[in-house]
């Protein structure tokens, strides 16, 4: 179990227990899970949620290139909220269970993106 929760992932007890159940082919049921993590040392908690660090620039000029380049022959867009779901998950008691976020996550607005389909290369 502990390998599982060192996961960059939230994990609650039926989880742990399906996992437990793939892994060894042992039916544990998510009460006896709860009760091992609580002698292990862990509890329950709620995620804190860290900013990455920016993305790496070369790479936006890359993409900025290849864009200005292509004819579009279709295109789609979609938006998406920034605000994040609350996670919780077993973590070792006095210690945060913390979750790496790009830096434009947690903050209030939404984030609009554009897809298209060059033609006639046949590239998105």
């Amino acid at each position: 179990m502990q390998n599982k929760l060192a996961e960059d992932r939230c994990w609650n007890a039926r989880q742990l227990s399906e996992a437990i159940a793939l892994e060894f082919g042992l039916q544990v049921d998510e009460e006896s899970v709860r009760r091992n993590l609580r002698q292990l040392g862990y509890a329950w908690k709620r995620d804190r949620y860290i900013v990455a660090p920016q993305p790496d620039p070369q790479l936006r000029q890359q993409a900025e290139a290849a864009l200005g380049r292509s004819r579009v022959g279709s295109s789609d867009e979609s938006g998406f909220g920034l605000s994040l779901p609350i996670g919780y998950s077993w973590t070792l008691k006095g210690q945060p269970h913390q979750r790496e976020v790009p830096p434009y996550f947690g903050g209030a607005g939404r984030i609009n993106l554009i897809g298209s389909w060059s033609y006639p290369d046949n590239h998105l």
